[in-house]
């Protein structure tokens, strides 16, 4: 029996900014690249930021597991209805691989980019993008995870392939036997 080849790609971390996120959503946090929205005496307000939120909208506050680098990716999925907020909820770091929205039901291996957040910033992702759940990159991080609650409904799951499903608000696609995908802090060797 001949072995398929996967497609293989090593994805290098990256500092999250205001312009090195904007394809694939809204970066939350003071930086010096987020316009004031609004100011007080003594207080500036940056963002502004939309949010896009389902009829069943309810806030997920997520225990992380830590896990170690070089890590390959398992799975992506995205949402059509909502928006999703990622934010550190107690100061600790993460990474988020990323993918632009496209038209098949696979992400572009070619868009995906994988960011490093501080544990003062976050994302707000645009509806459709492709993404992974975040990495933790130290012990007990914790997120608060803005999101519908139809985001968790399958209506199916492909034997297929590990990990497929498919919801009211959810296209969950396994890369296990489509691509290899690694993250990594520093170019291999």
């Amino acid at each position: 029996m001949r072995r398929r080849t996967l497609f293989e790609r090593t994805i290098i971390v990256e500092p999250a900014t205001p312009s090195a996120v904007m394809a694939y959503g809204d970066f939350v946090g003071a930086h010096p690249d987020v316009p004031e929205f609004a100011s007080w005496p003594g207080t500036t307000i940056h963002g502004g930021l939309p949010l896009t939120i389902g009829e069943k909208a309810e806030l997920l506050l997520v225990d992380m597991a830590p896990r170690t680098f070089p890590l390959r990716c398992s799975l992506m999925e995205r949402h059509s209805g909502h928006t999703q907020t990622y934010l550190s909820f107690n100061g600790k770091p993460f990474v988020m691989l990323l993918g632009e929205p496209t038209a098949d039901d696979l992400p572009d291996y070619a868009t995906l980019r994988a960011f490093r957040f501080d544990g003062a910033s976050g994302i707000i992702l645009r509806t459709d993008v492709w993404h992974d759940f975040p990495y933790a990159l130290e012990e007990h991080t914790q997120f608060a995870v803005v999101l519908d609650a139809l985001s968790h409904i399958n209506e199916n799951t492909s034997l297929a392939h590990r990990y497929d499903a498919d919801g009211p608000d959810l296209q969950r696609r396994g890369l296990i036997d489509r691509a290899v995908i690694h993250v990594a802090f520093r170019a291999p060797s």
